[in-house]
């Protein structure tokens, strides 16, 4: 599992002692702790059980992630292996999956057949522009939880679902090719009430942390026009900087806490007097943004950005090719 090499990266968040404390599931101390307890992964082990019992209530736990960080990807393998899981989730919306490939994803994860990394790879390589999801923290995503189910019967299996629209990039060749797929919101609307909603099912969302906002044009806001109360949104700072700004001003401390914001009186409080870099809030409260911050406490703040070099010549032209075509078929949106 990530965690177990990520020793420097379990963080967590709680409130300042002078206001009404929210809801926050913090460290124990190691004095009554065990080995395992005090150690990194017993450290993120707590936190997805944290991340659990908080979102008990939701059809969709959408937890936001910063592409690349290597915390988010270990909070991720917590989750996967923690013994509440698979009671708590039926699937996973992955946003760096593309739905083109879903049979081949359903080979790998639900029937368990084995494929190497480059018979994997246009899962991600077809999801959006398919740089970061190259990272190997992504393919280990995948593998855990091909591991996972591989210990459960098939009808307790966790399912994942590409999130990212099934482009046909083969028959895409001209900027009009691209259009119906360029309103990638709707789709994953749609994907989520079909196989989520409509089903009664649960799922754990990972997506970037900007769709899990709870306000304005993001995924987790709409779908809470249709189904209010299904959605429970958790993410973090943004950057190393902005995390140790805002835990100097809400009074956080350095060990790893998730602190809930609904029904606490951090819910008033103004997003951008907390998150600082991440973007503009407009004023609006924490209340209105999310249901909990996840912070990784004082450390190592690591964000893995993707070389060039691992592309193959071929997929780096055919990176510029699809830039072009987006690029073109959004300039002809909206001018028209």
């Amino acid at each position: 599992m990530l965690a177990g090499a990520l020793a420097a990266l379990v963080l967590l968040q709680a409130g300042p002692p002078s206001a009404p404390a929210p809801s926050v599931s913090p460290l124990q101390s190691p004095s009554s702790s065990t080995a395992d307890e005090t150690s990194n992964e017993g450290s993120f082990k707590r936190l997805a059980g944290a991340v659990l019992q908080a979102s008990e209530q939701a059809s969709v736990i959408c937890l936001g992630e910063t592409h690349g960080h290597l915390a988010d990807a270990a909070l991720r393998s917590a989750l996967l292996a923690h013994p509440e899981f698979v009671d708590a989730v039926d699937v996973i919306l992955f946003e760096g999956a593309s739905g083109l490939h879903q049979g081949l994803i359903d080979d790998f994860v639900l029937e368990g057949a084995d494929f190497s990394r480059s018979q994997l790879q246009p899962i991600w390589e077809d999801a959006g522009r398919g740089v970061m999801w190259q990272l190997p923290i992504y393919e280990q995503f995948l593998r855990e939880l091909h591991e996972l189910n591989a210990t459960l019967p098939r009808e307790r299996r966790v399912r994942l679902i590409g999130a990212a629209a099934p482009i046909p990039w083969e028959d895409i060749e001209t900027p009009q090719d691209l259009e119906p797929w360029l309103d990638r919101l709707s789709y994953q609307r749609r994907l989520i009430r079909k196989e989520v909603l409509e089903p009664g099912l649960r799922a754990l969302a990972v997506f970037g942390k900007l769709h899990c906002q709870k306000s304005g044009e993001h995924l987790a806001a709409r779908i809470l026009e249709e189904a209010p109360a299904s959605v429970w949104s958790a993410f973090g700072f943004s950057g190393a900087e902005a995390a140790s700004q805002a835990r100097q001003r809400l009074g956080l401390p350095d060990q790893p806490t998730l602190m809930v914001i609904s029904s606490s009186s951090y819910a008033e409080l103004r997003a951008e007097d907390a998150f600082f870099e991440l973007h503009k809030f407009n004023g609006m409260r924490f209340g209105e943004v999310l249901d909990a911050i996840v912070s990784y406490g004082r450390g190592q703040d690591v964000v893995l950005t993707v070389d060039d070099t691992i592309f193959s010549a071929n997929f780096a032209q055919e990176l510029l090719r699809r830039d072009r075509l987006r690029s073109e078929a959004l300039g002809s949106t909206n001018g028209s």
